[in-house]
Protein backbone atom coordinates (compact mmCIF):
# COMPACT_ATOMS: atom_id res chain seq x y z
CA UNK A 1 0.00 0.00 0.00
CA UNK A 2 1.40 3.07 -0.90
CA UNK A 3 0.73 5.80 1.47
CA UNK A 4 -0.73 8.97 1.42
CA UNK A 5 0.21 12.32 1.91
CA UNK A 6 -2.13 14.52 3.31
CA UNK A 7 -2.15 18.40 4.25
CA UNK A 8 -4.57 18.84 7.25
CA UNK A 9 -5.44 22.71 6.98
CA UNK A 10 -8.18 22.43 10.18
CA UNK A 11 -6.34 23.84 13.07
CA UNK A 12 -6.36 21.78 15.59
CA UNK A 13 -8.03 22.61 18.98
CA UNK A 14 -5.61 24.33 21.94
CA UNK A 15 -6.86 23.46 25.11
CA UNK A 16 -7.48 27.41 26.71
CA UNK A 17 -6.47 28.34 30.25
CA UNK A 18 -9.26 29.09 32.61
CA UNK A 19 -8.20 32.70 32.73
CA UNK A 20 -8.92 33.21 29.09
CA UNK A 21 -12.12 31.27 29.29
CA UNK A 22 -13.47 33.58 32.31
CA UNK A 23 -12.28 36.85 30.25
CA UNK A 24 -14.14 35.39 27.40
CA UNK A 25 -17.26 34.87 29.98
CA UNK A 26 -17.21 38.31 31.59
CA UNK A 27 -16.47 40.29 28.50
CA UNK A 28 -19.73 39.85 26.84
CA UNK A 29 -21.55 40.81 30.40
CA UNK A 30 -19.31 43.59 31.06
CA UNK A 31 -20.07 44.70 27.70
CA UNK A 32 -23.64 44.46 27.57
CA UNK A 33 -24.01 46.12 31.37
CA UNK A 34 -21.48 48.93 29.87
CA UNK A 35 -24.02 49.45 27.04
CA UNK A 36 -26.81 48.99 29.30
CA UNK A 37 -25.58 51.66 31.39
CA UNK A 38 -25.09 53.90 28.72
CA UNK A 39 -28.60 53.63 26.74
CA UNK A 40 -29.92 54.56 30.69
CA UNK A 41 -28.02 57.50 30.46
CA UNK A 42 -28.82 58.32 27.20
CA UNK A 43 -32.33 58.37 27.92
CA UNK A 44 -32.03 60.15 31.05
CA UNK A 45 -29.71 62.95 29.34
CA UNK A 46 -32.39 63.10 26.52
CA UNK A 47 -35.23 63.62 29.18
CA UNK A 48 -33.46 65.58 31.24
CA UNK A 49 -32.87 68.19 28.03
CA UNK A 50 -36.63 67.91 26.82
CA UNK A 51 -37.33 68.82 31.16
CA UNK A 52 -35.35 72.12 30.49
CA UNK A 53 -35.73 73.11 27.26
CA UNK A 54 -39.23 73.52 27.79
CA UNK A 55 -37.65 76.10 30.71
CA UNK A 56 -34.86 77.59 28.44
CA UNK A 57 -37.69 78.80 25.53
CA UNK A 58 -39.51 80.15 28.44
CA UNK A 59 -36.77 81.64 29.32
CA UNK A 60 -35.59 82.84 26.20
CA UNK A 61 -39.11 84.42 25.30
CA UNK A 62 -38.84 86.31 28.63
CA UNK A 63 -35.58 87.79 27.14
CA UNK A 64 -36.84 88.67 23.91
CA UNK A 65 -39.62 90.56 25.31
CA UNK A 66 -37.65 92.84 27.95
CA UNK A 67 -34.87 92.98 25.63
CA UNK A 68 -37.65 95.15 23.26
CA UNK A 69 -39.13 97.15 26.20
CA UNK A 70 -35.30 98.10 27.29
CA UNK A 71 -34.90 98.63 23.01
CA UNK A 72 -37.88 100.62 22.94
CA UNK A 73 -37.19 102.95 26.16
CA UNK A 74 -33.45 103.60 24.93
CA UNK A 75 -34.61 106.81 22.90
CA UNK A 76 -36.12 107.91 25.95
CA UNK A 77 -33.19 107.14 28.00
CA UNK A 78 -30.74 108.84 25.64
CA UNK A 79 -33.12 112.15 25.80
CA UNK A 80 -32.81 111.91 29.64
CA UNK A 81 -29.11 111.66 29.80
CA UNK A 82 -28.41 114.48 27.07
CA UNK A 83 -31.13 116.56 29.35
CA UNK A 84 -28.80 116.10 32.15
CA UNK A 85 -25.65 116.24 31.14
CA UNK A 86 -26.63 119.59 29.46
CA UNK A 87 -28.07 120.81 32.54
CA UNK A 88 -24.98 119.97 34.38
CA UNK A 89 -23.21 121.94 31.94
CA UNK A 90 -25.28 124.75 32.42
CA UNK A 91 -24.99 124.83 35.91
CA UNK A 92 -21.01 124.40 35.28
CA UNK A 93 -21.02 127.65 33.42
CA UNK A 94 -23.52 129.34 35.58
CA UNK A 95 -21.30 128.69 38.59
CA UNK A 96 -18.50 130.14 36.73
CA UNK A 97 -19.85 132.88 34.93
CA UNK A 98 -21.14 136.41 36.57
CA UNK A 99 -24.80 137.83 36.34
CA UNK A 100 -23.76 141.48 35.41
CA UNK A 101 -27.50 142.00 34.35
CA UNK A 102 -28.21 144.10 37.98
CA UNK A 103 -25.02 145.58 38.39
CA UNK A 104 -26.08 147.42 34.35
CA UNK A 105 -29.24 148.00 35.81
CA UNK A 106 -28.15 149.72 38.73
CA UNK A 107 -25.45 151.63 36.93
CA UNK A 108 -27.41 152.56 34.17
CA UNK A 109 -30.09 154.18 37.45
CA UNK A 110 -27.01 156.80 37.55
CA UNK A 111 -28.39 157.99 34.02
CA UNK A 112 -30.85 160.74 33.77
CA UNK A 113 -32.47 163.66 31.51
CA UNK A 114 -29.29 165.73 32.57
CA UNK A 115 -26.84 163.00 32.59
CA UNK A 116 -26.00 160.61 29.56
CA UNK A 117 -23.83 157.42 29.91
CA UNK A 118 -21.66 157.02 26.84
CA UNK A 119 -19.26 154.66 27.50
CA UNK A 120 -19.29 151.52 30.50
CA UNK A 121 -16.87 148.41 30.44
CA UNK A 122 -16.78 145.66 33.29
CA UNK A 123 -13.73 143.78 33.74
CA UNK A 124 -13.33 139.96 34.89
CA UNK A 125 -12.32 141.44 38.50
CA UNK A 126 -15.82 143.66 38.53
CA UNK A 127 -13.67 147.11 37.73
CA UNK A 128 -15.99 149.22 36.22
CA UNK A 129 -15.13 151.90 33.62
CA UNK A 130 -17.38 154.43 32.57
CA UNK A 131 -18.07 157.40 30.71
CA UNK A 132 -20.69 159.96 31.51
CA UNK A 133 -22.03 163.28 29.67
CA UNK A 134 -23.27 166.23 32.26
CA UNK A 135 -25.25 168.98 30.89
CA UNK A 136 -24.13 171.18 34.36
CA UNK A 137 -22.23 171.01 37.12
CA UNK A 138 -25.18 170.46 39.08
CA UNK A 139 -26.13 167.33 37.27
CA UNK A 140 -22.84 166.21 38.43
CA UNK A 141 -23.00 167.10 42.15
CA UNK A 142 -26.48 164.43 41.77
CA UNK A 143 -24.17 162.28 40.18
CA UNK A 144 -21.21 162.47 43.10
CA UNK A 145 -24.59 161.98 45.60
CA UNK A 146 -25.52 158.76 43.94
CA UNK A 147 -22.36 157.11 43.63
CA UNK A 148 -21.73 158.16 47.70
CA UNK A 149 -24.96 156.48 48.20
CA UNK A 150 -24.28 153.12 45.96
CA UNK A 151 -20.97 153.17 48.10
CA UNK A 152 -22.73 153.57 51.61
CA UNK A 153 -25.48 150.50 50.43
CA UNK A 154 -22.06 148.36 49.93
CA UNK A 155 -23.11 148.47 46.14
CA UNK A 156 -19.70 149.58 44.62
CA UNK A 157 -16.49 150.48 46.36
CA UNK A 158 -13.04 152.31 45.52
CA UNK A 159 -14.45 155.36 43.42
CA UNK A 160 -11.67 156.95 40.98
CA UNK A 161 -12.28 160.01 38.96
CA UNK A 162 -10.11 160.09 36.15
CA UNK A 163 -11.21 163.72 35.21
CA UNK A 164 -13.43 165.66 33.83
CA UNK A 165 -13.65 168.30 31.16
CA UNK A 166 -15.93 171.16 29.89
CA UNK A 167 -16.29 170.91 26.11
CA UNK A 168 -17.22 174.48 24.13
CA UNK A 169 -20.73 173.49 24.44
CA UNK A 170 -21.08 173.38 27.98
CA UNK A 171 -21.28 169.72 28.46
CA UNK A 172 -19.17 168.18 31.25
CA UNK A 173 -17.42 165.08 30.45
CA UNK A 174 -16.34 162.78 33.65
CA UNK A 175 -14.32 159.40 33.65
CA UNK A 176 -14.79 156.93 36.51
CA UNK A 177 -14.18 153.71 37.59
CA UNK A 178 -15.25 151.62 40.98
CA UNK A 179 -15.13 148.12 42.10
CA UNK A 180 -19.03 146.24 42.23
CA UNK A 181 -19.39 144.03 44.72
CA UNK A 182 -18.76 140.62 43.41
CA UNK A 183 -21.96 139.25 45.49
CA UNK A 184 -24.52 140.99 43.46
CA UNK A 185 -22.78 139.12 40.17
CA UNK A 186 -23.84 135.36 41.11
CA UNK A 187 -26.70 133.94 39.85
CA UNK A 188 -29.04 132.86 42.08
CA UNK A 189 -30.70 129.62 42.31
Amino acid sequence: MKKINSINLIITKKQTTTVLRRIKFFFPVVSAIFFILFLLFYIVSIYYLNLNSAQFHLLKKQIDSLEKQISSLKNIEGIYTLTVTRAGLIEKILSISKNYSPALSEINNLSSESIVLTDLSIDEKNNVSLTLSAMSVQALDELVFQLQKKEEEKFISNIISHGAFRDKNGQYTLKLSFIVNPALLIWKK
